[in-house]
């Protein structure tokens, strides 16, 4: 049996090279974010700031909309939602083609999301909550497990065991896969080492990204 090719991540309909590293753009949609609460409040404000980092060269978008940072306040999955999927709305409006992956740790504002057209689940609590394994196992979409001291106190886990084997997704959600990922009368990109290197308004494929995410902001410590 062939291994299977892993410098490939499928996000839904995005088919991300992993040739290179890829950028990911933080968008924090929160008032109290360490790097740049407040400043993204304005779902206007947002989208243009997302549109500005996809054209200075960000692959994904990652937008959150709650913070957390030490001493961070709780958010409710309806303020959550609240504040990001006008954001999602506007950037796919404006660039179909983005990949923008969501952070949160609510299984019913990912599931909204991933309606919206987001091609990745980002969740700080490292998908512990079974309801997000079923919502990310009933899709196509790429996944980010991250590890975070929970919202109050220290963690008690010393180590992560990962499966031997990768879980089976729904056939339904991938059945469509190339199709999706290949339409009729796409035009394909050339780019500096086959990455797909295009402005947003520009972009008629799927850009490229990285399972091995590595975001930057700009704290102010």
């Amino acid at each position: 049996m062939l291994r299977e090719d892993y410098s490939i991540w499928r996000c839904g309909r995005h088919e991300i090279s992993l040739a290179r590293p890829r950028v990911m753009g933080i968008l924090n949609v929160t008032p109290d974010s360490f790097s740049d609460g407040g400043e993204n409040i304005d779902p206007a404000k947002a989208v243009e700031r997302a549109l500005q980092m996809m054209d200075e060269g960000a692959d994904i978008i990652d937008v959150g909309g709650e913070s957390t940072r030490p001493g961070h306040k709780p958010v409710s999955p309806e303020e959550e939602a609240h504040r990001i999927v006008p954001v999602i709305r506007g950037i796919m409006a404006k660039a179909p083609t983005a990949i923008i992956s969501v952070d949160t740790r609510h299984a019913a504002v990912a599931k909204v999301c991933l309606r919206l057209g987001v091609s990745i689940l980002n969740d700080v609590t490292g998908f512990t909550d079974p309801a997000m394994v079923q919502v990310a196992a009933e899709s196509d979409c790429g996944c980010i497990v991250m590890h975070w001291n929970k919202l109050a106190g220290t963690s008690s886990r010393r180590m992560v065991q990962l499966d031997t084997e990768r879980p089976l997704r729904n056939s339904a959600a991938r059945a469509h896969e190339h199709e999706a990922l290949h339409p009729a009368g796409d035009r394909a990109h050339h780019a500096r080492d086959h990455g797909l290197w295009a402005t947003r308004r520009d972009c008629s494929c799927a850009p490229a990204s990285t399972t091995t995410a590595s975001a930057s902001t700009r704290p102010r410590l």
